[in-house]
């Protein structure tokens, strides 16, 4: 090929891609070794309100304040020296206001490969930030009307339990007595069939305060308040064994001090959903709740012996979370604790809290 021929090519390719990147929306420089600008692109030129040839030879320190400058340096130096491409979101200064970008940059090697300087990308991502924190923003104010929904919830809980106990729960003891009364007074000629109608109304009305009684513990235990959350762990895995025919172990220890009030509510809410969880889903036979503390963490753990799931699986499928798994997880997170699940196909399921006390 003809020399004249070939320079032309070049230069056409090289005036291409120099257009191609005057055209591109991102902005791009090039540093060298020392981190002094060679050169950039229009739009990059226009952010600092100077000409792309003015670059040549200005540092970071001429456009930006010195705590940017530094950090972009040290950006800088630690990537030319690793030698690998990073992807960075930091703050930025674009119209005399504070941006965020997304910088990629990539350190430049001669043919023996030493690094000779560094090229960056760059574009905005302000916008896609101030959307990230208004969700974060709103998944907060969601998690604290979840706590105060839950405060309520508890509040009213406990009013039930105790309008159960004041009123109902008092009412058929008395009429439990009168009818003992009753028949204790019915003279000896009554009619066998009046007697047995009076034993019938005692063990109704036997078999429905047992009824409130449960209904009481599920709504707000006793024991609970008065003793702590093993104790009303206990009580409760015993009456729920005999409603479900599920063998449950509490295993662990009432911790010294005792925990918080709304720690221990919601240790015990987190408990009571898995158990549901557990008897309408995994068709176990065991379950071993164990109550912990180590390092200044409280930890539940709930472990059953069912069929177990794929948890990969599960988050491939794009399947929504129960409702009881979000309310467990919810209730953590208000105490600024975790949840976390580990499950097998046929090896069982075990959910981990964790918050700190």
């Amino acid at each position: 090929m003809d020399l004249k021929v070939w320079l032309e090519s070049i230069f056409q390719k090289l005036l291409q891609e120099a257009l191609l990147i005057e055209n591109l929306p991102q902005k791009i420089f090039l540093k060298g070794s020392n981190s002094v600008y060679v050169s950039c692109n229009e739009n990059y030129a226009r952010d600092l309100k100077i000409r792309p040839d003015e670059i040549n030879g200005k540092t970071d320190y001429d456009f930006y304040p010195k705590e940017l400058a530094e950090k972009y340096r040290a950006d800088d130096q630690r990537i030319m020296r690793l030698g690998n491409i990073e992807d960075i979101e930091e703050r930025y200064i674009q119209n005399g206001q504070e941006a965020w970008v997304h910088t990629v940059k990539t350190p430049i090697k001669d043919e023996k490969g030493n690094v000779t300087g560094i090229l960056g990308i760059f574009w905005d991502i302000t916008e896609h930030k101030r959307a990230e924190e208004e969700l974060k923003s709103s998944r907060k104010q969601l998690r604290a009307l979840s706590a105060q929904m839950a405060e309520v919830e508890e509040a009213e809980r406990k009013h039930l339990a105790r309008e159960l106990h004041d009123k109902v729960g008092q009412n058929l003891t008395a009429l439990g007595i009168n009818l003992n009364i009753i028949r204790s007074q019915m003279p000896k000629e009554a009619a066998d069939l009046i007697c047995s109608r009076l034993d019938d109304s005692l063990s109704l009305i036997e078999q429905t305060t047992l009824h409130i009684r449960d209904v009481m513990a599920d709504l707000r235990p006793e024991l609970l308040d008065d003793y702590g959350v093993m104790a009303a762990l206990r009580l409760y895995a015993e009456r729920f064994s005999v409603r479900t025919g599920i063998t449950i172990k509490i295993l662990g220890k009432e911790l010294t001090p005792r925990l918080p009030s709304a720690m221990e509510t919601i240790l015990f809410r987190i408990a009571q959903e898995a158990l549901t969880n557990v008897a309408k889903h995994a068709r176990a036979s065991k379950v071993n709740i164990t109550l912990e503390e180590a390092a200044g963490m409280v930890q539940i753990t709930i472990v059953d012996n069912g069929k177990g799931f794929d948890p990969a699986a599960f988050r491939q499928r794009g399947d929504t979370p129960g409702w009881g798994l979000i309310t467990m997880k919810e209730r953590a997170i208000a105490l600024g604790g975790h949840l976390r699940i580990e499950s097998a196909p046929r090896k069982g399921t075990t959910i981990i809290v964790e918050i700190k006390r």
